[in-house]
Order: structure tokens, then sequence, then C-alpha cells
């Protein structure tokens, strides 16, 4: 058995012919959210094949242990970006902001497997799918009570912007941005 992580990236149509390989990674992951609709496997499935795979530069970035997916992430640019940029303006003037109109690459979805976790599996797929985006500024959501998630990614110099809440029927997220690139 080898320990190596095997990452390979993956388009719109690679990542949805992944399916029956991403679900168990995501309801494990989640498993605590599961009482809540809008974490149910069902409606995550729906916002990537609906929402998120069709967007322009969309792409997954999937890691393998003996050929197992252990872990995944995912995300695309969007273009318009005044309301991050200002926002990044505002709060944290120490990031350079030019253009208000530049895309900017929203970190949409991250998962490692639970009994994969703390082996640095994470680091390497969110770095891999960071590394060659050519945006100069990331975008992520995470809930505030995602307590190891949110030290992973201020360890990984991500920081705090702010809160939203993308659509009414969606939870409360806190707002994180990272300079690009890694």
């Amino acid at each position: 058995m080898t320990t190596e992580l095997v990452v390979t990236r993956h388009g719109p149509a690679g990542a949805l012919a992944l399916r029956d390989e991403i679900l168990p990674v995501y309801v494990t992951a989640e498993a605590a959210q599961m009482g809540d609709p809008w974490f149910g496997p069902d409606k995550f499935w729906e916002r990537l094949e609906n929402l998120y795979a069709p967007s322009k530069g969309f792409e997954l970035v999937a890691g393998r242990l003996d050929g197992v997916l252990v872990g995944y992430v995912f995300g695309s640019p969007i273009g318009k970006t005044a309301d991050i940029w200002e926002a990044v303006a505002k709060n944290l003037p120490d990031i350079p902001v030019a253009d208000t109109s530049a895309s900017v690459f929203i970190f949409r979805e991250f998962q490692v497997h639970p009994d994969q976790q703390n082996r640095g599996y994470g680091r390497k797929l969110h770095d891999k799918l960071l590394s060659a985006r050519p945006e100069s500024l990331a975008h992520l959501s995470v809930r505030p009570d995602n307590v190891q998630a949110r030290g992973a990614y201020f360890s990984w110099g991500w920081r705090k912007l702010g809160e939203h809440r993308p659509k009414p029927d969606w939870p409360l997220f806190e707002t994180l941005v990272r300079e690009l690139p890694l």
C-alpha cells in the first residue's frame, strides 16, 4: 500500500463523472450536517451539476490513495466582483485593488474524508487547485462553526473579509479571501 496522494485535475465533464466517488466522501465529511436539507447529498449534487460545473473556468482537483478518492476541491471564477473588491479595499486595505471588475476565483467546495484528515492531503489539494489560477484573488465561504476548516484556512494564508448568506435559504457563512498566486 502506498501513502502517496495522487492528484488529478478535472473539468466539468470529468468532475461530474466522479459522482459515485465524490458523494460518499461528501456525505461522510458532512455527516453532522445531514439533518439540514441544504447539506443533503441531492442538494449538494444539484448545486455542483447546475450552478458550479457549468461555470466558465470550473475545475475540480481530486486526490486518491491506492486508487480510492479521499478528497476533492473545486471552484470557478466569477466576473461580477465589484462587491468583493470593494469589501477588500474597505476591510483589508493592504491587499492591492487595481480593478474592481477583475475576476475572482471562488473556492466552492472542499472535502477530505475524515479518516484521511490531518495528514496534509487537504493542503496538497488546496494548493494544487489554486496554483494554476490566473486570478489575483480567491474567495471562499466557510461555516463559522467549522473550527477545523477555519483553522486550516487561516494557517494557509486566508483572511476573514466578513459574513454573508448567499441566498435566503442558505446558511450563514464567513467570507475569507486570499491573494493569488500561492
